[in-house]
């Protein structure tokens, strides 16, 4: 019970943290740091991508980007939509 508490709570964390908008990059660096590919497509889903993408200079360092490309092609039959977008 302890686990699923302090995901939960995790969750309603990053829920708040990123309704603040300016630090989205930061939160999807630290679910991938998580290695929690259901927190990476749950900070994912609340993002505009392509705000986020088209930024230049790209926000990520590469190495952050080939990690969230790792962790999104990951079970592709799942949340397909999501993680192709």
């Amino acid at each position: 019970m302890g686990a699923c508490s302090t995901l939960s709570k995790g969750y309603k964390t990053f829920l708040v943290i990123l309704s603040s908008g300016p630090l989205i990059s930061c939160y999807i660096i630290q679910a991938l740091y998580m290695n929690n590919l259901s927190m990476v497509l749950f900070v994912c889903s609340r993002v505009d991508a392509q705000q986020l993408f088209s930024r230049t200079p790209c926000v990520f360092p590469q190495n952050v980007l080939l990690a969230l490309i790792q962790q999104l092609s990951a079970d592709l039959g799942s949340a397909t939509e999501l993680k192709l977008e």
